[in-house]
C-alpha cells in the first residue's frame, strides 16, 4: 500500500455549541467540548481509521495538550514525528444553532515562527513517502522547502482565504488543491453565482499548473477539474450534527480514493457524510467497511 505523510497543524479544539440562536455581546447558554484537532492531524486520523499507512509531522510541545495529541495519535495508528515547540496550538470554534461554524479563532501563531530547518530533521522520512499532504498552517519557509525539495505528488488543503494566499508561488507544483468555494473565488479573483461559474473558476487553477482542482460547495456538492474535464458530485442529504472537520474527512477521502483507484468525489462525499452525522471532529465510526457501505448507497 502507498504511504502518506501529512505535514501541518495539530491543536486542541474547543467547540462551543449554543442551545438557541446566538446573541452577540451576551452570555449564551450551551455546551463546550474539548477535542483533538488541526487540519493535518484530522486528515491523518481519518486516513488511519481507513487503515492507510500514514505519518504525521506536526509541531507539538511537551505540555498537556501536546502529550494528549501525541498519545491519542499513536493509539489511533498514526506515526508521529513531532517538531518541538514551546506551546501546543489551540483552536476555538463557535457553532450556530444549526451546528454550522459561526466563527472560528485560531491560536496557531507558532507555525509562522518555524523554518525549513525545523523540518530538515525528517527529510529522509519524507523522501520515503509516496504521497505528501499539506495544510497551509505551514510557514512560507517550510512550504518553499517542501515544494523545492520533494518530487512526490503533493496535495494541499487551502484551509482559509488568508492562509491560501501563501500557495500562489507553488501552483505548478501542486498535484491536488482542495478549496471551498470561498477560497477558490478569492484565489482566482472571480465570483460564484451559479454552478455554471465553476468551470471558469477551475480553469483558472488549471492555467496556473494545478493538476487536480477540488472545490467543495457545501450542500450543493463538490467538483473536480482534471484533464480539462469537470466532474460534479451531489452531496448526501444529511441531518447535520457537527460540521467541524467535515472538510478534513472529505479530503482524506480524496487521498484514500487515489490510493485505491476509486472515484475521488464519491469517496470524499461519503467520508464527509460520515463525519457530519457524528458529534466528534473526526467520527469514531469511520472505517473502510463503513465507507464501503456508504459508497454502495451512493451508487
Amino acid at each position: 500500500m502507498k504511504s502518506v505523510i501529512v505535514i501541518g497543524g495539530s491543536n486542541l479544539d474547543l467547540i462551543a455549541q449554543p442551545v438557541e440562536q446566538l446573541v452577540l455581546y451576551d452570555s449564551n447558554p450551551g455546551s463546550i467540548k474539548v477535542s483533538h484537532g488541526g487540519v493535518a492531524r484530522n486528515i491523518a486520523e481519518n486516513l488511519a481509521l481507513l487503515d492507510v499507512d500514514v505519518t504525521l509531522i506536526t509541531p507539538l510541545a511537551k505540555d498537556f495538550a501536546g502529550n494528549e495529541i501525541y498519545n491519542f495519535a499513536i493509539k489511533t495508528g498514526i506515526k508521529v514525528l513531532p517538531i518541538e515547540v514551546k506551546e501546543t496550538s489551540k483552536y476555538l470554534a463557535i457553532m450556530d444553532k444549526n451546528n454550522d461554524l459561526y466563527i472560528g479563532i485560531s491560536g496557531m501563531s507558532i507555525f509562522e515562527m518555524l523554518t525549513y530547518k525545523d523540518l530538515e530533521q525528517y527529510k529522509n522520512h519524507i523522501l520515503k513517502s509516496d504521497i505528501i499532504v499539506l495544510d497551509t498552517n505551514l510557514s512560507d519557509s517550510i512550504l518553499n522547502y517542501i515544494f523545492s525539495t520533494f518530487k512526490q505528488p503533493i496535495y494541499v488543503d487551502a484551509i482559509s482565504t488568508k492562509k491560501a494566499e501563501k500557495l500562489r508561488p507553488y501552483f505548478d507544483r501542486i498535484k491536488g488543491l482542495k478549496m471551498n468555494i470561498y477560497e477558490a473565488c478569492y484565489l482566482s479573483n472571480t465570483s460564484y453565482n451559479s454552478r455554471e461559474d465553476i468551470n471558469e473558476i477551475a480553469k483558472y487553477f488549471d492555467s496556473k499548473g494545478v493538476k487536480d482542482t477540488i472545490i467543495t460547495l457545501g450542500e450543493a456538492g463538490s467538483v473536480l477539474y482534471k484533464d480539462n474535464i469537470l466532474i460534479y458530485e451531489e452531496s448526501i442529504k444529511t441531518n447535520v450534527i457537527n460540521a467541524t472537520g467535515a472538510g478534513d474527512a472529505f479530503f482524506a477521502g480524496i487521498i484514500y480514493a487515489l490510493i485505491h483507484n476509486l472515484e475521488p468525489l464519491k469517496v470524499g462525499t461519503g467520508m464527509a457524510h460520515l463525519n457530519l452525522i457524528d458529534q466528534n471532529t473526526v467520527s469514531k465510526h469511520i472505517s473502510s467497511k463503513a465507507l464501503a457501505r456508504i459508497l454502495k448507497e451512493i451508487n
